[in-house]
């Protein structure tokens, strides 16, 4: 990902395919209970909570960076080599 923003449209995508594919597997019982489609839908929660996990991680370690560079004596060397304030992953999840 070049760019937040496209990083948010990516994960926007997935989560309406993800809504979509639930909601024909829905309207299909037969299908619901076939065994290929349970080991989908579990890799696809099981991705879903990792994906979660590392934006999760992603924030927390921006949040503890930001404050690291605006507190003393930390800030002298951020002024110094002009380290930039980390963008915080703002994904509607």
């Amino acid at each position: 990902m070049s760019s937040k923003g496209q990083a948010d449209k990516l994960i926007q995508f997935e989560q309406n395919v993800t809504n979509a594919l639930q909601a024909r597997i829905e309207g299909y019982p037969d299908l619901k209970n076939n065994e290929d489609i349970q080991k989908f839908m579990s890799i696809m929660a099981e991705t879903e909570n990792y994906l979660s996990l590392l934006r999760n991680s992603y924030t927390e370690s921006a949040m503890i960076y930001n404050t690291r560079i605006q507190s003393f004596p930390d800030v002298i060397l951020a002024k110094l080599f002009r380290f930039r304030e980390a963008p915080q992953f703002s994904s509607k999840t």
